[in-house]
């Protein structure tokens, strides 16, 4: 028996399990016997070390032993030619591997997976979007990563169904597609695309990719969007939004349903379905669009146009926050280059709402009836809270900041109700600019 068989045999003792399983974690930490262990000891293992380091341990509850004690006492010890560290992985019966080694082989992993899909959609789309994944090291990269150590058979069949789903985007042939069947015609499942999915997630970013998005977007009705631009709808018929007077073409042609609303200049509400079985809104269909927050105040002046024939105009209501359906036309009304105007309630949450606006339609769209005697003519008797008021430190457009400066100054409150008359003689106005504009150019 060699000096190593015969420290391993020493070591075999029960009492000295922890101590040889501190000396792994050092070798897994280090690649060898290097650094210190704090052993814990008790009254079953006191004995035994005390007389292996010949130390007396009997009145500590921890002994701190160091890599140059151990190899000290094993060169003067009849087990003298030993090597601890070969007498370690014998113990354990099992290759040590550092946490280099480890770190290695997940990355060996990933780099086999990713290989794998990138052979399976040579030539593809999808191969672009994760090459660029894989030289970037960006989010998605970083996500798969994660995935593939953690369920490397499940990522295969997570990512083979994102890549086959970015090659078939509706948008490459021009088409649109309820996000649901689109998920069972890809993955046989129409929760497959959900929006919590992992599948979800990495279809985000892909589409990102192809729309040369920075990032993926945070919130819901940003993502909502984002799936839009490439033909993908939610199908939510109870995410809608009141219009009036704005006609739409499919094709290039007039669609019937919307073109028979706009001719009766009816109001009706346009949900996500309706926007999704359009190709664009009509350009000629109206000079301006009027964007309103409050439902009352919108019928109020469709009826107004509608008794004085001012035909210029389309509307739209937004009834406070603006969702993911009012957000998608506007943008379709920004891309036909119609006039926006937009005007909602003097209280925190509208001027808000008209920041959000107008950041996203800079060129397209206007504040209206955002000024000093505006703000005072609509004013009630209601005052806001101090959260509230603190909603309006976050402005950051300068006439909107005016307006919420006025606001705390004056603790007061108006509503869009108050000054309808105010709005009733610009639309008169704006319709009498245009006919005038009109008749110059004939």
């Amino acid at each position: 028996m060699n000096d190593h068989e015969a420290l391993l045999s020493y070591f075999q003792d029960d009492h000295f399990q922890e101590f040889m399983k501190l000396w792994k974690e050092q070798m897994e930490r280090y690649g060898e016997i290097m650094g210190a262990i704090h052993v814990p000891l008790s009254d079953e293992n006191r004995e035994c070390i005390s007389s292996f380091m010949g130390k007396n341990y009997h009145r500590q509850s921890h002994a701190v032993i160091r890599a140059s004690q151990l190899k000290k006492v094993i060169r003067e010890s009849k087990f003298k030619d030993a090597d601890m560290n070969i007498v370690v992985r014998r113990y354990f019966k099992e290759e040590i591997l550092t946490k280099n080694d480890r770190k290695q082989l997940l990355q060996d992993q990933v780099d086999e997976n990713l290989s794998k899909l990138l052979d399976s959609f040579k030539n593809t789309k999808a191969e672009s979007w994760l090459s660029h994944c894989i030289k970037e090291k960006d989010q998605a990269y970083l996500m798969m990563c994660k995935e593939i150590k953690q369920h490397p058979t499940k990522f295969l069949t997570t990512c083979t169904c994102v890549m086959q789903a970015l090659n078939q985007l509706p948008m490459w042939n021009g088409k649109k597609q309820l996000l649901a069947l689109f998920a069972s015609q890809i993955m046989g499942e129409p929760h497959g695309f959900d929006a919590t999915s992992m599948e979800r997630l990495l279809l985000e970013y892909g589409i990102c990719f192809f729309q040369s998005l920075p990032s993926r977007p945070s919130s819901l009705i940003e993502r909502n969007l984002l799936l839009a631009s490439v033909g993908l709808y939610l199908g939510d018929i109870n995410n809608y939004c009141m219009i009036a007077h704005i006609d739409a073409l499919k094709n290039n042609q007039k669609h019937p349903a919307w073109n028979a609303f706009y001719e009766q200049f009816e109001i009706w509400n346009v949900n996500m379905l309706n926007l999704a079985n359009i190709t664009s809104i009509d350009p000629h269909s109206c000079h301006s669009v009027f964007i309103i927050e409050n439902p009352s105040v919108f019928q109020s002046l469709v009826q107004f146009s509608i008794e004085n024939d001012l035909s210029s105009f389309g509307f739209v209501c937004t009834t406070g926050v603006v969702n993911s359906c009012g957000y998608l036309l506007l943008d379709l009304i920004q891309k036909a280059q119609i006039q926006m105007y937009y005007s909602g309630d003097f209280d925190p949450e509208g001027l808000l709402i008209a920041e959000r606006l107008i950041k996203r339609f800079p060129k397209n769209l206007r504040l209206w009836r955002y000024d000093e005697p505006s703000f005072f003519a609509a004013q009630s008797s209601n005052h806001p809270s101090k959260k509230r008021i603190s909603m309006l430190n976050s402005l950051q457009n300068r006439q909107l900041e005016h307006i919420g400066t006025l606001m705390k100054e004056s603790l007061l409150l108006g509503y869009q109700e108050n000054i309808l008359h105010l709005y009733q003689e610009d639309l008169i106005n704006f319709h009498k600019s245009i006919q005038a504009s009109t008749s110059t150019h004939m």
